[in-house]
């Protein structure tokens, strides 16, 4: 017989602050100090009362009491459990100016609220540069907010989401000036029934100040400028015009915007591809897409508007009602046509053993279109004891992609057009009874690509590759959730179907190959999990079983007729443990066992084109894989102090059935797979810590990383194991000492290796940029960035770079005429390696050259 045993050797100090009259005091601070150090600390709530948990490794400790009005209470007491009753006194001194300053940071339980502007500069800045300068918080080039290292779950203004995953829509246009505070969600429940259950999410909450309330806000923007043209001798026109405006209201959200332009690009979502939300049936990739692929047109590590030439287009209107006091509805419409072009040169070594390689050179130059109409619309009821919400969402992607290729000297012309689309809705419900919690999901989605072809033309003659596919899928589940003292058991069970067409054409000179293949994939499972969670919250196990039965049938009707029939069953555990050792400390561990298999496209057994180089044909076999993982990390902070920091390490080995083969010629690069036994493993070492320093009005930053992979692949006919190792140190620092000066510094120092057969090739990388703001007036603002690159491209090359980029502000009431100078020296040319599998491959991108833009912006 075993039994839960929760012991706790924490002294508990609680009790009630009042005021004179005996009316409790509620945001006062009560910290316990031995000395210099902060033992814990908390704030009072609505009815005065507090409560401390403390290490007993110190006989007494210094409680304060501090409160804006009142006289500091501080007293003496012994570290052992204790209720204490305290009294304040106001502070009767009389000032002639009394300047009240809010305090940076002020945590509610799992709720940090950050003071915003405790962390602005002078100058005027949207929202997402603003959160770049709150401890704990980054923010990606793309948009992207994480906190900890863990990307945010959901993200709201006043309490409601109405952007959903596209955010950044409001961190862009949003003025910072116009918010108070963001709020930190820690342990976050989207569902107000699943309060005070612990949880891996982490979400942000914004509050607006009450003037913006009620009233239009957001950006207007004019620019017109020139810039050097990719031939070096014309100049090429720059334009954006664009509106974004927003309302909100305690019952009521929107945002409409709409842009032009051909300087930066905004058409597309920062998540990246477009993607349709549902609980269990979302994917980005049709099946003709995941077959043939897209032209590929590698990204350099540089921001998309050193590179890309863009024309970008964007309507969009976003709302939320509140349509009752617990219910909201969310409607999103967009328009978005994107296109982008850039010229880069590549040269690939391809290993083909025994120290023998193949260098194969290309000159590229690549133009997408894409035009993405999209709309969704949910419905929300979200209250203590019922969850229930109904997503719709559709969405289309037409794409036209023309990227003609000088290879080895003779021109080469690709062009491949597609258009997919996606419809899906997703029905969640959860209630409670009692103690007994019901919980359902109903999740139904289609996605089609009618026509995809790819039309190749090279000096040996035409190729035209076509492809496309549809799918159905549906996902049933259906589940219960029992609580019972310090427990709870949950029990959900799922159906999910699928229905599954695939077909490829490809035809070349003297020759045909065909696949058309439909499939059915059936998946039931069971997954009985407890968890265990103790009475102070301190500590919390979740174990679960994941019991799984699988049968996939599939056809290729035309070629060699493969025929796929497969049905297993398996058991993939997991379990979970938190331990909150102090109120500043937090411990997670993780472990789980999982098995994958294959799909429809196993039968994809004649030839496919890529490009006019790579091509692949699979087994026929179905890949299956099982893998074991775990993670631990330890999380501290010092929401007082503003300190935070993480430490996280990660460890997966990896079977597979299956190994991934590539093989080399002059004229072709063929893939495939063969039945050999596979294993891979995986080491991830990273961390991060950050520091405000508020006396100087600063942020610290150092974060690093280390990663080792084992991977085997079949080259040549010949089976090679390989080892990857990547690391890096990067180091940051927002600081304004002086109230007219604001500095902006990182750099990042990386290493690459990789190491096979008697083979091994190893590069660093030094990147480092700055940013110096200068206010010599009022509603003056003069800014410089310059980005530095240092990156070795063989044993003894190495390549440097400096982008200067510069721009002038001036500030009258809510207008700012900007003045801003790109790429000052106009550098034309951005080289890099990197290394996949046993290849390298070498990149020479042409960047944008210098630029000179005049805008006017309106900010309310």
């Amino acid at each position: 017989m075993m039994a839960p045993i929760c012991i706790d050797a924490r002294n508990v100090i609680d009790g009630k602050v009042w005021d004179e009259g005996g009316i409790p005091l509620s945001h006062a601070i009560v910290k316990a100090t031995s000395g210099k150090t902060i033992k814990a600390f908390a704030n009072t709530k609505a009815d005065g009362s507090f409560s401390l948990a403390i290490e007993p490794d110190t006989d007494s400790l210094t409680i304060t009491v501090d409160k804006l009005a009142f006289e500091r209470l501080t007293l003496r007491v012994p570290n052992a459990n204790q209720t204490l009753k305290l009294r304040m006194q106001p502070n009767t001194t009389q000032l002639r100016e009394v300047v009240v300053s809010a305090p940076a940071v002020y945590q509610h339980g799992d709720t940090l609220r950050f003071n915003l502007a405790q962390f602005l500069g002078k100058g005027d800045v949207p929202l997402d540069e603003a959160l770049r300068k709150v401890p704990g918080i980054t923010v990606a080039d793309n948009g992207k907010i994480s906190y900890m290292g863990k990307d945010i779950s959901n993200f709201y203004i006043e309490g409601l989401e109405m952007l959903g995953g596209n955010y950044a829509l409001a961190t862009r246009n949003l003025a910072a000036a116009n918010v108070s505070s963001v709020e930190v969600l820690n342990n976050h429940n989207e569902a107000k029934m699943d309060k005070g259950k612990l949880s891996d999410k982490v979400a942000l909450n914004v509050r607006l100040k009450r003037s913006t309330m009620f009233r239009p806000a957001g950006t207007s923007e004019a620019s017109a400028g020139v810039g050097v043209s990719a031939d070096k001798v014309t100049d090429k026109f720059l334009y954006a015009l664009g509106t974004t405006g927003m309302m909100f209201t305690p019952k009521f959200q929107c945002t409409v915007s709409a842009k032009m332009g051909n300087i930066d690009e905004f058409a597309l979502p920062h998540s990246g591809p477009v993607t349709v939300r549902g609980y269990g049936a979302e994917s980005a990739v049709s099946g003709a897409e995941d077959v043939i692929g897209t032209l590929p047109a590698s990204s350099p590590p540089l921001s998309s508007k050193r590179y890309l030439n863009v024309n970008d287009r964007l309507v969009s209107a976003n709302s939320i009602f509140k349509t009752g006091k617990e219910s909201t509805l969310r409607i999103n419409a967009s328009y978005a046509y994107h296109k982008q072009d850039n010229t880069s040169a590549s040269s690939v070594d391809y290993y083909l053993g025994d120290d023998r390689w193949l260098t194969v050179n290309n000159e590229n130059f690549s133009c997408r279109h894409r035009h993405l109409p999209m709309l969704s619309a949910q419905y929300e009821l979200n209250s203590d004891h019922m969850y229930f919400s109904n997503d719709f969402s559709s969405a289309a992607d037409f794409n036209k992609i023309d990227m003609p290729v000088i290879a080895d000297g003779s021109a080469v012309s690709q062009y491949e057009k597609f258009d997919k689309f996606k419809i899906a809705d997703a029905v969640y419900l959860r209630f409670r009874i009692g103690h007994l919690e019901w919980h359902s999901t109903t999740d139904i989605s289609w996605d089609k690509t009618p026509s995809l072809s790819l039309d190749i033309s090279t000096t040996e003659g035409n190729i035209l590759q076509e492809a496309r596919s549809s799918r159905l899928k549906a996902v049933q589940r259906f589940g219960s959730t029992i609580r019972a003292g310090l427990s709870e058991w949950d029990i959900s069970l799922k159906a999910e179907g699928s229905r599954e067409k695939v077909a490829t054409s490809l035809t070349r000179i003297g020759s045909q190959s065909d696949n058309d293949m439909l499939g059915h994939t059936f998946l039931f499972s069971a997954t009985p999990s407890y968890q265990l969670t103790t009475r102070d919250k301190r500590m919390n196990v979740n174990a679960r079983v994941d019991f799984k039965a699988v049968a996939i049938s599939g056809d290729n009707r035309v070629g060699k007729g493969a025929r796929l029939r497969f049905s297993h069953f398996y058991a993939d555990p997991s379990v979970q443990f938190k331990y909150t050792a102090t109120p500043s400390s937090k411990w997670t561990f993780s472990s789980s066992f999982n098995h994958t298999h294959g799909d429809l496209l196993t039968l994809l057994d004649n030839e496919v084109m890529h490009d006019y180089r790579r091509e692949s044909a699979n087994s026929g076999i179905l890949a299956r894989s099982s893998s074991f993982s775990t993670r631990g990390q330890y999380e501290y902070r010092e929401p007082v102090n503003l300190w935070f920091a993480y430490l996280s390490a990660s460890y997966s080995i990896s079977k597979h059935n299956l190994m991934q083969g590539q093989y080399i010629t002059d004229s072709s690069s063929s893939s495939s797979s063969i039945a050999a036994d596979n294993n891979g493993q995986d080491f991830t070492l990273s961390g991060s810590a950050s520091k405000n320093v508020m006396s100087i009005r600063s942020k610290f930053t150092l974060s690093s990383a280390y990663s080792i992979n084992k991977r085997r692949i079949m080259q040549q006919n010949a089976p090679t194991e390989y080892y990857s190792t990547d690391a890096y140190v990067k180091a940051s620092a927002n600081v304004r000492p002086l109230s007219w000066i604001e500095t902006d510094l990182a750099a990042e120092i990386s290493f690459t290796e990789s190491r096979f057969a008697n083979v091994r090739n190893d590069y660093r990388t030094l990147n480092a940029r700055l940013s110096l703001s200068f206010f010599p007036i009022d509603n003056l603002e003069l800014k410089t960035n310059a980005d530095y690159s240092d990156r070795q491209l063989s044993k003894n090359q190495y390549k440097r770079n400096l982008l200067w980029d510069f721009r002038a502000t001036y500030k009258i009431k809510s207008l700012r005429i900007r003045l801003s100078a790109n790429n000052i020296f106009n550098r034309r040319h951005y080289s890099y390696i990197l290394y996949s599998g046993l290849d390298t491959y070498a990149y020479n991108y042409a960047l944008r050259g210098r630029e000179i833009t005049l805008s006017l912006i309106f900010t309310k």
